[in-house]
């Protein structure tokens, strides 16, 4: 098994996050259309000013796989979301989604925060059982309003970040 590290999206980092984002399942499966290398350029800039949000490379032996980010890192209630969990199709079903998760997760808890959440689609059961897996929950269902006029089940999901007693 490769070494899997995380490390801040940086500025160079907005080619493989297009790539990533342009590949045909993960558009089907996040209900995506496609996107352009300035796009990403212009996100990932906008992000890296950002003390909300926190980007990440998912990395196997140096070779980015995947992307993740957390955002509502400042909200009052102090609820951070994983905003994007996404790892190229061939490094799926292997575990490494888990583990980047409870990598995650481990780092907002040390950082002070009491629970994190996420929202799915209600028909990814594959994504909410590696969830579920991770130790989270979901807390509500809801209907989103979809930018081509259709709306999609969401699921919401949380994991409690406080040590067990």
């Amino acid at each position: 098994m490769p070494q899997i590290l995380l490390r801040p999206v940086e500025t160079g980092d907005a080619a493989f996050i297009h790539t990533l984002m342009n590949t045909p399942a993960l558009m089907a499966r996040l209900h995506q259309s496609a996107t352009t290398l300035a796009d990403w350029e212009e996100a990932v800039a906008l992000w890296l000013g950002d003390p909300d949000e926190k980007g990440y490379i998912v990395t196997a032996d140096d070779q980015p796989i995947g992307w993740f980010a957390v955002n509502d890192l400042l909200s009052p209630a102090r609820i951070p979301y994983i905003k994007m969990a996404a790892l190229l199709p061939a490094w799926q079903g292997q575990g490494i989604g888990r583990q980047v998760i409870d990598q995650l997760c481990s780092q907002l808890q040390a950082e002070g925060y009491p629970t994190v959440r996420l929202f799915t689609d209600a028909d990814n059961l594959t994504a909410q059982r590696c969830y579920q897996r991770c130790g989270f929950r979901i807390i509500a269902t809801l209907e989103e309003p979809w930018p081509d006029g259709s709306t999609l089940l969401r699921c919401e999901m949380e994991k409690s970040l406080l040590p067990e007693n």
